[in-house]
Order: structure tokens, then sequence, then C-alpha cells
């Protein structure tokens, strides 16, 4: 179904209270600084209060690609190589906060009769950076353990051992 018919029938069966702020985690992710979620929630609260804004998403300050990076000119001949190139743009972290007006949006927008999956990340983030109704509270780049892949759960492992000693 996707997660934003998921939270569309959670709002509708009374899972989650529409009229209250919503608070979203996904769990396949590690972070690592203990006070980010009250940090993440006191510059929400002060972007709501400031900008007025729906929503906020936590993003990461550069985004490392896990691969090398080549250019290549007409003649198919590199003209550069960068190993992992951190880049510099903001990727979403997968942490959310949503205000009651967001979650209205939600369920104007996400259609529960299509067979298609509806995920919120594509249907209601865009709407609310369109609206400038979308806060980024950045996270550092060293405090967001990403686990996807086997390589990034070994890499994940080995910072723990080291970052609880």
């Amino acid at each position: 179904v996707g997660k934003g018919k998921a939270l569309r029938h959670a709002l509708e069966t009374g899972t989650l209270d529409p009229s209250r702020r919503v608070f979203i985690v996904f769990p396949d992710d590690l972070f690592l600084d203990e006070s980010l979620p009250l940090r993440f929630l006191s510059s929400h609260l002060e972007a709501v209060n400031r900008l007025g804004v729906w929503g906020s998403v936590a993003v990461t300050a550069g985004l490392q690609l896990p691969y090398g990076y080549v250019e290549i000119d007409s003649l198919s001949l590199a003209t550069s190589f960068k190993e992992k190139p951190i880049l510099p743009i903001h990727a979403s972290t997968g942490l959310y906060i949503f205000e009651p007006q967001a979650l209205r949006l939600l369920q104007e927008t996400v259609d529960m009769n299509t067979e298609e999956l509806i995920e919120f990340e594509n249907v209601l983030l865009p709407r609310l950076a369109e609206k400038a109704k979308l806060h980024a509270f950045i996270v550092p780049r060293d405090a967001w353990l990403p686990v996807n892949t086997l390589k990034e759960l070994e890499e994940a492992t080995k910072t723990l051992k080291t970052h609880n000693h």
C-alpha cells in the first residue's frame, strides 16, 4: 500500500489523531546523537512559529556517493575521477514531523482506492515544499548512519563498537 496509504489509514481509523502533531521515524537507520530528537522538535516548533511551516524533515549536510564519480568528454576519455565524493546536496534521513495541516493535505492527496503504492515522500513532501511549508533541519553527516546494504550494516556495526567505547 505504501507509507502514504498507511499513514492515511492510521489517521482515518484513529490510530493517529489528525488534530495533533505527528513525529515519524523509520527505524532502519542509526542516529548517534542522543539529543537529536529533542533538537529536531525544538527546531520544528521554532519554524512553525516563525515561518508557519506544516512539516519538517531532518536532512544531512552533504551526501556521500557509495562509488566513484567519473566525468567524461565527447571522446569517452575520463576528464576527472573522484572516489566516493561528498555531493553538496541534502539527503532526507527519514525523520519527519507533521502538523495537523500537513496531515489534512495528506488525506486530501492520497487516494486509497488506487491499486498503486503511494509513498508520502512522493506526494506530501513535494507539495509542502512547493507551498514553502516544509522546514529542513540539518543533521551533521557523522551523526547519521544509513543502513540499507550489507556493507552499510557492517560499517554501522564497526562505528557503534567504537562509539560506545
